[in-house]
Formats: structure tokens, C-alpha cells, sequence
């Protein structure tokens, strides 16, 4: 579950900026949407976040600023960040921050770190066992040399104590690249790792471009899932009969042809290895479809494909590739995932666009779909999204404090706020207060002026 997270001096963002979970208790509309997470600490959340703002406002900054998190925590190693340039050289040094707190297994994580260019500079982690805070591990810079604390539960709790946990911070000092929980994690400190592991599993960033992982894997091997994809592709009354996998001939040098040879050898020796009716995923550039999924049958290695199935006039079936389809479809069939995801455990989904290619009407499904699962079940997870679907700006929708807006301000920096912060009247409608201005977050026309009557 999500609490809150910041970010300061990222790219857009100069000043802090801070999207809060929490439920005013002052609104008393849709208290059906608070979920809760009562075991040890409890904690009061809401499901959904939605962010609108004018083309350039921040929006996708503020997602790449989450993504860049979880990059830096799951994957390591030297990535650059981008501080906010149009400020002056003095911005320019100054390093960028990354703040959250959640709450994972019944315990509530303070997490941060800050970080310039590619280097370190400082990162902490408190966590609450109880209703007081734990200070695991402290870490920062002093005169340009790296230096870390240790909290005692942490110190208690790993075998080897602090000499263990010193050492392994000598390995990632020198670079400066990495984070320690990280590193920590994978050399086995236990308390370190939920951490890792919900950035890794509960932690989902959706961009436009984004395909759903192994789907055409999991459709082929899961009857069930299959049938409950096409049973929801009915339901929203989109264009196909169905969906169906379908074993098709691999032509192995084709596949291979563009890619360097160590990753050849690699594909070559996994398809040797690979088991009778097993299969194997890999991602692809530049082809119609982003991945290309291997089983291994009876009859050798074939490839998996994901049609979709139409029945002509004369009463044949017809079935089409993926990329031949609408751009609606596409997008639906790997954002439906997400919904099967909500049921089996808790997790937070960024998604970047969601109304990218869809319908209002399908959106708002979609939403109301997550809604109502994330509540009813008690995995309290989340969806935080942006879009310009103002269609979608209703009370019937969303409370006051799940919708959100980012605006430039007089330095072109980012500034993110919540419709809970106006006063309300009952009654208003969301979008055409929007759409009038009241709330800032439109485009500003010169010249000609543009009014919604």
C-alpha cells in the first residue's frame, strides 16, 4: 500500500513535490472508497489517484520520476538522473530527491535517497514494527567521502552484525552507484528485503508503450485466464469474437539475425535447455509484435501467437494478428492484466495515459472494475494514472481528494495539487469547473481566445 512519495529536483519537478494516498476525513462522499490495512499499524488509504494538466505540465515527468526509482532500487548500477535545468548552473548541481512511504507485510516503510548525476549522496530507511519509528541504516556524504550508520534492530537482526553490514557497504562506496538496500538485500539482509522485493512485485509502471509480459505464455498455458480475458473483451463490447493462441513455426535464423552474438548464444543455449512444453519469453525491437514467446512441443520448437478471431459472413472464421487490430484492443488486452493482478495480491499500478486509444466509456469500466475489486478485496492496491479524458472529471467517479492537478508555475517548474485543496460546492460539476479554469491546469490561448459557454 501506498502512502505518500515526493520528488525534488527531478527533470520538470525543481520544488518538492508530494502525492499523498491519505483520505481527508473532512469528505464524506464515497467513504466506500477508503481501504484499509488493519493488521499491526493501521493505515487509511485511497485506491485511486488521477492527475490532469495541460500537454507539458509534468505529468509524465512525475511517472518517470517513479520509474526511476524503481529502476535505481530493483536494477542498480550507473544511471544518470536529471535535475531541473531551467533554473540556473547553481539547480543544475544540486542532487534530486526520492521520498516514499508504504506500508508492506504489516509494517510501514519510510524510504529515500538522493542523488546526483549518477552518484549517492545520501539514503535512509526507518521502518514501524510498532507505533514508533525504527532507524535502520543512515547514509551520507561528509567532505565527499561516503559514511553510513546502523540502526541497532538492524545491526541485531544480521548475521555478522555490523562488521557484515560495514562490508558490505565498502563494496558499493567507492562507485558511489548503488543503493544499499539494494546491495543489502542481495547479500542476504533480511530486513532490507521487503523493500526490494515490493518495488520488484507490487510496484508496476505502465507507459503507452508498455506490453504485458509472457501474456501470450500465460493465455496458452491457463484456460481459465483465456477465458476470462474473452469474457471481458465481450462484456466491453469490443471489436473481436475472441482471442486464441495459436502454435505457428519458428524460424529461428530470422529471430536471430539482428542481434549481436552473445545474445545469440544465449537464446540458443536457453531453447537447447528448454524442457518439452515449457515456454520462454523474449522481448523484441522493431518488429509488429514486442516480444516473441517459444514453446517447445512433440514436434520441436514452435512460436506462440495471439489472434484475434472474427466470424465472416459466410459463417468462417477468420483470425487476424495482434497488430492488425484496432489500436483500442491492443491497449485493453494488455491493461487487463492489471485486473487479475488486484485480486491475487497488492499492488500499485502508475499507469502513464490510461485513456491512451480508448473509449470514455471503456475507461471509466476500467476504473470502476479496479475500484470495486481493490475494495473488496484486501490487498489494498492502487491505481494512480494520468490522462485528458475530462469526461472522466466526476464526483460519481472519483472524491475530491483522488483527483489531481499539475501546473506550471512563473519558473516553469512543475507544482502538483489536489482538487481537495478548493472549496467545493455541492453539487459542482468537476468537469466544467475544469474546463473553466477554477482549478488551473488548462492551456492559456493567445490570440484567438477559446470559452466553453
Amino acid at each position: 500500500m501506498l502512502i505518500s512519495v515526493s520528488i525534488k529536483n527531478f527533470k520538470s519537478i525543481r520544488d518538492e513535490v508530494e502525492l499523498s494516498m491519505v483520505p481527508h476525513n473532512y469528505i464524506k462522499d464515497k467513504r466506500e472508497h477508503i481501504i484499509e490495512s488493519s493488521s499491526n499499524k493501521s493505515v487509511q488509504a485511497l485506491p485511486l489517484a488521477v492527475l490532469y494538466g495541460k500537454n507539458g505540465s509534468g505529468k509524465t515527468k512525475f511517472v518517470e520520476a517513479l520509474d526511476f526509482m524503481r529502476r535505481k532500487i530493483t536494477r542498480g548500477g550507473a544511471i544518470k538522473t536529471t535535475p531541473f535545468r531551467l533554473g540556473d548552473a547553481n539547480q543544475e548541481k544540486q542532487p534530486s530527491e526520492f521520498t516514499i512511504l508504504f506500508k508492506y507485510n504489516d509494517v510501514v516503510y519510510h524510504y529515500g535517497f538522493t542523488i546526483q548525476n549518477e552518484i549517492i549522496q545520501t539514503e535512509w530507511l526507518s521502518a514501524y514494527y510498532t507505533i514508533r519509528p525504527s532507524l535502520l541504516f543512515n547514509r551520507w556524504m561528509e567532505d565527499g567521502n561516503p559514511k553510513i550508520s546502523f540502526g541497532n534492530r538492524l545491526i541485531q537482526s544480521t548475521k555478522g552484525g555490523n562488521r557484515y553490514l560495514s562490508f558490505i557497504f565498502q563494496g558499493i562506496k567507492n562507485t558511489g552507484h548503488d543503493l544499499f538496500v539494494r546491495e543489502g538485500c542481495i547479500r542476504g539482509v533480511s530486513l532490507l528485503e521487503p523493500v526490494f522485493d515490493w518495488f520488484l512485485k507490487h510496484f508496476v509502471i505502465i507507459t503507452p508503450q508498455s506490453y504485458f509480459v509472457s501474456l501470450e505464455e500465460q493465455l496458452h498455458t491457463t484456460d481459465d485466464y483465456l477465458a476470462k480475458m474473452n469474457a471481458r473483451i465481450q462484456e466491453m463490447d469490443l471489436d473481436a469474437d475472441s482471442l486464441i493462441t495459436v502454435e505457428k513455426e519458428l524460424n529461428l535464423e530470422q529471430l536471430l539475425k539482428d542481434m549481436d552474438s552473445d545474445e545469440k548464444e544465449k537464446i540458443k543455449t536457453d531453447l537447447e535447455n528448454l524442457e518439452e512444453g515449457k515456454n520462454i519469453t523474449y522481448p523484441i525491437i522493431g518488429r509488429p509484435s514486442p516480444q516473441i514467446s517459444i514453446i517447445k512441443t512433440v514436434n520441436g520448437l514452435r512460436r506462440l501467437v495471439l489472434e484475434a478471431s472474427y466470424a465472416r459472413e459466410d459463417k468462417e472464421t477468420i483470425k487476424l494478428s495482434l497488430h492488425e487490430v484496432s489500436s483500442g484492443l491492443q491497449r485493453m488486452i494488455h491493461l487487463l492484466p492489471a485486473l487479475d493482478m488486484v485480486e491475487l495480491r497488492d499492488t500499485v499500478f502508475i499507469i502513464d495515459e490510461l485513456d491512451r486509444s480508448l473509449h470514455t466509456l471503456l475507461t471509466q469500466y476500467f476504473i470502476k472494475t479496479f475500484t470495486q475489486q481493490a475494495v473488496e478485496s484486501s490487498n489494498c492496491s492502487q491505481l494512480i494514472f494520468t490522462t485528458h479524458d475530462t469526461n472522466l472529471l466526476d464526483s460519481e467517479l472519483f472524491r475530491s481528494d483522488e483527483i489531481w492537478f499539475t501546473e506550471k508555475d512563473e519558473n516553469r517548474s512543475t507544482q502538483l495539487y489536489s482538487l481537495s485543496e478548493f472549496k467545493l460546492t455541492t453539487g459542482l460539476n468537476y468537469e466544467r469547473g475544469y474546463l473553466l479554469g477554477r482549478f488551473g491546469a488548462i492551456p492559456l490561448f493567445h490570440g484567438q481566445k477559446m470559452r466553453i459557454q
